[in-house]
Order: C-alpha cells, then sequence, then structure tokens
C-alpha cells in the first residue's frame, strides 16, 4: 500500500489520478483544510494528519503502508521573516518524520 502527501496540489492531482487508473492502492494523508473531494469521490482512503510521529509511524503500521510518495510543501511566493519556520517545517521537518527521523525537533 502507498501513501501519498500533497496529493491535493497539481502534480499529487496528477499523480493519484493516474494510480487510481492502473488499480494501485494508495491512501492519501492530508491536512484536514484540504480539498479532497476528488479521492472521496472516487474511494481513496483519506487520512487526516498533522505532524506527530507518533500518528504517523500508527498510520503507517495500521495500514500496512510499504511505500510513500512525499509531495506535501508550502510555497510563498514572498515571505516575512516570521514565516521561514512555518516553511521548515512543512518543506523539510515533515519529510524527515516521514523516513523516520525522530530526533527532529
Amino acid at each position: 500500500m502507498w501513501a501519498i502527501t500533497g496529493a491535493t496540489g497539481y502534480i499529487g492531482k496528477k499523480l493519484g489520478r493516474k494510480l487510481k487508473l492502473l488499480n494501485i492502492p494508495y491512501v492519501v494523508m492530508a491536512r484536514p483544510s484540504s480539498d479532497v473531494g476528488f479521492y472521496i469521490e472516487n474511494g481513496i482512503e483519506v487520512i487526516n494528519v498533522d505532524l506527530a510521529v507518533q500518528e504517523l509511524s500508527e498510520i503507517f503500521y495500521q495500514r500496512q503502508i510499504t511505500g510513500l510518495i512525499h509531495l506535501a510543501s508550502k510555497f510563498i511566493v514572498e515571505h516575512a521573516s516570521n514565516e521561514v519556520e512555518e516553511l521548515i517545517t512543512t518543506n523539510v521537518v515533515l519529510g524527515a518524520r516521514l523516513a523516520g527521523y525522530r530526533d527532529w525537533e
């Protein structure tokens, strides 16, 4: 079973449609605020997640996820210095946690 982060972005949507067409099983890991209508309409499981390492580990174990396609990111064309921490957390820390690196705090 595959898991996809960033499935609601441009590349993620294209990938999700292709995997569905090829009958490759996957789940979508998305923020609660994400537009996941396509996936729900097509019977794809959507898992609302945050950055909690324990929660991610449990999701992987319970759903027998053996592969991850990490496309999630936060993009801000012009950002203020107070937004840098959020950019790093979303674009770097989440990927590290999904990869199993637990010492990033």
